[in-house]
């Protein structure tokens, strides 16, 4: 569940007063109050824990640095543009700061991820998860030691994939690998880096992708 408050948040939490900022967080805190039955004499820093919320200035720099990066990483998002021109196209806010384009500048300079070189996006199939594609079949639940198992293995099946992703700490370093077993006994094999920053869905996703590749 994400608040309301954060459409757009990229934006507007970026550009608006800390007047503003204010405002809106006196208004989430009494929501958080109430979720989490915390007494007024709560501590703020206390009480966001508990709810599992940090500031909203704080989610607005975020918003700003993931928007950056969505837009580096894709060629053909309109929005890349924005970013290739901002040394053009500074405004008086901007030269202030109190822009998304500023900010989420400054957040990547910080983290030292602004200069470099962004991992293309992977695109998908369009077609949707649930239709029913002929000729193809998708068997989930594979045993514990599918491969030396006669009885996992679909003789009319062309080709059988197994796939399989993994990442470090969490986010880091993810890492896929696949094997193709074909009708006429042949095996094919490989492993690939998945990315340095890597969700397990994106490790998982692109062990899939590369062995249909």
């Amino acid at each position: 569940m994400t608040s309301v408050a954060e459409y757009a948040g990229a934006a507007w939490m970026t550009a608006a007063s800390d007047m503003t900022i204010q405002q809106v967080e006196v208004e989430q805190n009494i929501g958080a109050r109430l979720i989490t039955g915390c007494l007024a004499s709560t501590a703020i820093d206390a009480l966001l824990v508990e709810a599992d919320l940090v500031p909203l200035q704080l989610r607005g720099r975020t918003a700003a640095a993931n928007a950056r990066e969505k837009y580096r990483r894709d060629n053909h998002n309109p929005n890349r543009k924005i970013i290739e021109s901002q040394a053009d196209t500074k405004n008086q806010r901007e030269m202030k700061g109190k822009s998304w384009r500023a900010v989420a500048d400054k957040v990547t300079k910080d983290l030292e991820t602004r200069d470099t070189e962004p991992e293309p996006v992977i695109r998908w199939s369009s077609i949707a998860p649930w239709a029913n594609i002929r000729g193809i079949t998708l068997q989930e639940d594979i045993s514990e030691g599918a491969l030396d198992n006669d009885s996992n293995q679909d003789e009319g099946a062309d080709y059988q994939v197994y796939i399989d992703g993994s990442i470090q700490e969490g986010e880091i370093n993810g890492g896929a690998g696949y094997t193709i077993h074909n009708k006429d006994g042949t095996i094919i094999e490989d492993r690939k880096a998945a990315g340095a920053l890597c969700s397990a869905f994106k490790a998982e996703a692109f062990a899939l992708y590369s062995a249909l590749a």
